[in-house]
Formats: C-alpha cells, structure tokens, sequence
C-alpha cells in the first residue's frame, strides 16, 4: 500500500512540476489579434495584434506570410507635414522581454489579396528564414 501511495505521490510532482515549466515557454506570443475582413469589392485587409517576446535577446520579424493571401506587407503610419501617411517598412523588432503592438494609427499588417473565401486564415512568422511562430485565426466583421 505504501508502495502504491508513493508512486502516485511522485507522479502527481512530476506532473505539477512539468505544467509550472510549461507555463510561459514560447519565445514569442502573439495575442489581441484582430485580422479586419477587407471592404467588398476591395482585396486589401489590415492587421493588428500584440507581439511578446519572452526571450532576453531581441527578435526580429523579417516575413510574415498565410496560404491564404498573396503577400503580407509590414507598414507604419507616420506624421509627414501634417498628413498620415502609411510607409511599409521591412521589419517588427521586438526588444528583450518586451512587447510590441500593432494597431490602427501606427504598425500594423497589410494583407494583400484574399485567395478564398475562408473566415479562417493562417499566419507564418519569421525571423530571415527560421519559422518562429504559426497561428490559426478568424477575420474579424468590420464594423459599420
């Protein structure tokens, strides 16, 4: 009886202790994602979310591509002689243990001609040619 109490002592540990380390893992998380369905007749949608990076170096988002559209631009939206203007720029750093966001106003994706009809799209991230991050989302209705 001991025995058996014991062993079922040590797997519950093991089990405890792997799910605490488990707890924040990724080198990088992508959260508050906010795909925008285009408006009809136009092919270009807007993307905004936020990036964490959980390492203690910085990452670098070089390319970010999806089956599902044709390209994927980075842009920023910049204050030039009093007007906003978008400018596309080659990539999203994330310094050491910190967070960046992408939202209307400043950086955010451009995504570039919708090659189905899916609600559901898929999203690559990558640092040069290393695949950091994959993620499945839903494009969200604009609002009227």
């Amino acid at each position: 009886m001991k025995l058996k109490q014991m062993r079922l002592l040590l797997l519950s540990v093991v089990f405890f202790l792997s799910s605490c380390s488990n707890s924040n893992d990724s080198q990088i998380m992508i959260t508050d994602i906010n795909i925008i369905q285009p408006l009809p007749g136009k092919s270009i949608s807007a993307g905004y979310f936020t990036l964490t990076n959980n390492t203690e170096s910085l990452i670098e988002i070089t390319k970010i591509t999806s089956p599902d559209f044709e390209s994927i631009q980075i842009h920023d939206s910049v204050l030039d002689e009093g007007i906003v203007k978008m400018q596309r720029i080659d990539s999203l750093q994330i310094k050491a243990k910190s967070r960046l966001v992408l939202e209307n106003g400043g950086k955010h994706l451009m995504l570039i001609d919708k090659k189905n009809s899916s609600e559901m799209i898929s999203l690559n991230f990558y640092e040069e040619e290393k695949l950091l991050i994959s993620l499945k989302t839903n494009l969200t209705l604009r609002s009227k």
